[in-house]
């Protein structure tokens, strides 16, 4: 990862945003993939109803939950000294390992997800909490880009209501009308 870690810091500041490419080479993100279908096809039926979310054909994996727990062998990936130090200088202090999860956008049948605050499914307070999202395959218009409205974690936390979506049940009661970006 080759990054300006001052100049990340004051976007990260600024947008409570930041991009970074290359975080993972594409032979990492493609053994991520294979243990993920791997897992998914060999040890997910052995794990709790709730280590995963399906879409509404009720057999297509939508979410997984509780990586950490349920497949520790991934926890070597995410939790890379140059990750985890980067991290702790965005959230300023010693980052702690939440969850890992996979939010899944299957061709065809998979469902959108609602705006919303991540701190509405963490409830921290302060909200010193950070997502790093992981894009395992290339990210277009066309297929459904994540966006972010900037500068929104100066907001504080507004208000939510149930979004009807299984694995992002939680949505904004008013969409953001701030322009998206990617």
């Amino acid at each position: 990862m080759n990054t300006d870690t001052q100049q990340l810091l004051q976007d990260y500041e600024r947008d409570g945003v930041v991009r970074i490419r290359g975080l993972f080479t594409p032979g990492q993100v493609a053994v991520i993939r294979a243990e993920l279908e791997r897992y998914i096809r060999d040890d997910l039926a052995t794990k709790p109803a709730d280590a995963r979310t399906l879409e509404a054909d009720g057999k297509t994996v939508r979410n997984l939950w509780r990586l950490e727990q349920h497949h520790p062998a991934l926890l070597p990936l995410v939790a890379r000294p140059d990750i985890v130090t980067l991290a702790g200088r965005l959230v300023h202090g010693e980052p702690v390992l939440c969850a890992v999860e996979t939010f899944n956008k299957p061709a065809r049948i998979g469902s959108g997800v609602p705006y919303h605050q991540d701190n509405a499914y963490f409830c921290q307070a302060p909200p010193d909490m950070l997502t790093i999202w992981i894009a395992m395959d290339p990210v277009t218009l066309e297929n459904g880009p994540v966006y972010y409205v900037r500068g929104s974690h100066k907001q504080g936390m507004l208000p939510t209501k149930p979004s009807g979506v299984k694995g992002n049940s939680i949505g904004m009661a008013e969409p953001s009308t701030v322009p998206l970006e990617e």
